[in-house]
């Protein structure tokens, strides 16, 4: 008899066990189903800060093939970009700046690829003008070297060409954005997308499509 009973406690006992475990398991589906059927994720936003990189290689070389045509085939441009910061507000204002430092980066590759060409471009230049002397001569004789001819063609290369800084207004049309200088209207729209974390933008010019990250 004691023998029974202790059984049947026992059993009562793996049934409030039981019980308790059910319990549980339900208090968990409840939480997984309020969480997994509360409100939805928030629109992506374009307000907030941005940065992208900027691949100016093809813009370069079309540069130069447009003010120096014979010039350009001796000439590789490669590794040259630019870092461009973007903020948008929620009152629909808009500031650009061209990171400093990227700046300087690029004149630096620059510089490189003038020299890697330079002295291929000359010994053209020699050769076409029909004088009768060598690269290393006619160097000697004008006191000149590459590099003081590279430093040379890179002062007529304005920095300020380079510092695409902008302050005005945004607009957005469904899948469209514009943008305009403070004192200018809206007159070009170009088409973008939104994530929470990137914005790609088709300029629909030689700067091609920007491709933004956002700030944390």
């Amino acid at each position: 008899m004691i023998h029974y009973n202790r059984n049947l406690k026992e059993e009562k006992t793996m049934k409030k066990l039981l019980s308790l475990f059910v319990c549980v398991l339900l208090m968990v589906s409840m939480i997984f189903v309020l969480t997994s059927c509360g409100e939805p994720d928030a629109e992506p936003t374009i307000v907030g800060k941005w940065t992208a990189t900027v691949d100016v290689d093809e813009l370069i070389t079309e540069g130069m093939g447009q003010s120096m045509e014979d010039a350009a085939q001796f000439f590789e441009f490669k590794n040259l970009s630019l870092v461009m910061n973007a903020e948008f507000t929620a009152d629909s204002k808009v500031t650009m700046k061209v990171d400093e430092a990227s700046i300087d980066a690029l004149f630096d590759e620059l510089k490189k690829c003038m020299k890697n060409g330079m002295e291929d471009y000359l010994n053209d230049l020699l050769q076409k003008s029909g004088a009768n002397m060598t690269l290393e001569q006619y160097l000697a004789q004008t006191n000149q070297t590459i590099d003081s001819l590279v430093d040379a063609a890179m002062s007529q290369v304005p920095r300020d060409s380079l510092e695409l800084d902008m302050t005005g207004t945004y607009k957005i049309e469904g899948n469209k954005i514009a943008l305009a200088e403070d004192g200018e209207d809206f007159d070009e729209y170009n088409e973008f997308e939104l994530t929470s974390n990137t914005l790609t933008v088709d300029t629909g010019d030689e700067m091609g499509i920007l491709e933004f990250t956002r700030v944390k």
